[in-house]
This record gives C-alpha cells, structure tokens and sequence, in this order.
C-alpha cells in the first residue's frame, strides 16, 4: 500500500467556489471573518448575473434561489449522471458518501490509461461541475466562510478531531508542511475518516492507495 496525499478540486469544492471572489466578498460588522456573500442565494445569484450558465444550471440555482438552498435531489441527480458517464467510459468509478451527504470519488487502482480516465474525468463532469461544486459548499460551508482553513478547522472541532487549543493558525502551518515531507504535517491521523471527510470538504485529499 502507498500513501499519498492527492490534493483534489480545489477541487470542485474549491477551485469553481473561488472564481466567484473576483466579485467580491463581504464582512460581518466589527469583527466578523470575511465572507464570499451574505446569503447562499445572493451567492448563487452572482453565478446567474457573472456566468453564461447551461440550462440545467440556470434551473436548478433558480429554484435554490426562491428556496434558499440547492435541492439534494438536484445534487443526486448530478451525481448519478457523472458516475454512469464515468461508467460508460469504462471505467468502474467508487465512492464514499460523507455525513454532509458529499460524494468523495476515490482513487483508481491499477488504472491502464491514465489519460483515458483523465478525459473521461474532464467530459464527464463539465456538464455537473458547478452544481456539484456550489452543493459541496452548501453542505460543507454554510456559513460562507472565505478562509477555507477556518473551514477545515470548525469541521475537525465539531468532529471531535481537535480541540480549542489547535488553531487556524496552526493548521495553515501544518498544512503547508505537509507539502514538503512525504508524510502528513497534521498531529491527527488524516486518514481516519471524520478527519478525512473534513479535510476533502476543504480542498485537500489523503488516501491511501493500492499499487500493487
């Protein structure tokens, strides 16, 4: 078995999510964290008013908008289309659902032609993406928070992780030594699963990876 630290979309809950900064973020009064809207629907908002969207994304941030969230159905949906689309590339795609009710593709053993599944990765999940990123930072995010370290941080105390006396601070110093050792920087085990969903929910992935 090898262990590899696999940093993914920033993945769509990441990397899409931030585009959207170009418009901006906001501040609660005084003291509060920097955030990237007010609202989720003001956030999906800015999608509408910046973007040239499909249709289906047009459908399914409208009815967000007037309901306030984006549908676990609309996010089933766009789930089930990218692992079929997955599926009838050839390839045989696996899963671990989160308790935010995300969806963590794992990683491929013995993969044959790795830009065959690279395309099919890329055609796969255009049509999705940007459900698939907004619904991941609903569930995972809520607040709207802009420092995704903080994220990771409130996610990892809930989980029972860590504790007070670990900060933000400290997880962007651990993380960022993580980046040049070939082992975790974090003092927890990353790949124990509360700490592992916490993690991929804020951009970065551990998996432990069969290479034989």
């Amino acid at each position: 078995m090898h262990s590899a630290l696999i940093r993914v979309r920033p993945a769509l809950p990441v990397m899409i999510i931030l585009v959207v900064l170009l418009s901006g973020c906001s501040t609660t009064p005084d003291t509060g964290p920097e955030r990237l809207a007010g609202s989720l629907p003001e956030y999906y908002q800015k999608y509408l008013d910046t973007f040239e969207l499909s249709d289906f994304d047009k459908e399914v941030l409208n009815r967000a908008i007037q309901s306030g969230r984006i549908a676990t159905e609309d996010y089933e949906d766009a789930h089930a289309h990218y692992a079929s689309c997955l599926t009838s590339a050839g390839f045989q795609p696996s899963f671990r659902k989160t308790p935010a009710g995300l969806y963590i593709e794992l990683p491929y053993a013995r993969v044959k032609d790795q830009e065959a599944l690279d395309q099919a990765h890329d055609s796969c999940s255009e049509p999705i993406a940007l459900i698939d990123a907004l619904y991941a930072l609903q569930q995972s995010n809520p607040d709207l928070l802009a420092d995704w370290s903080l994220v990771a941080v409130n996610c990892l105390r809930a989980a029972g992780v860590i504790d007070e006396t670990y900060t933000v601070e400290d997880f962007k110093r651990d993380d960022k030594a993580g980046l040049t050792s070939d082992a975790p920087g974090f003092p927890f085990d990353v790949y124990e699963e509360s700490a592992n969903n916490c993690l991929w929910q804020s951009g970065r992935a551990y998996f432990t990876i069969d290479e034989e």
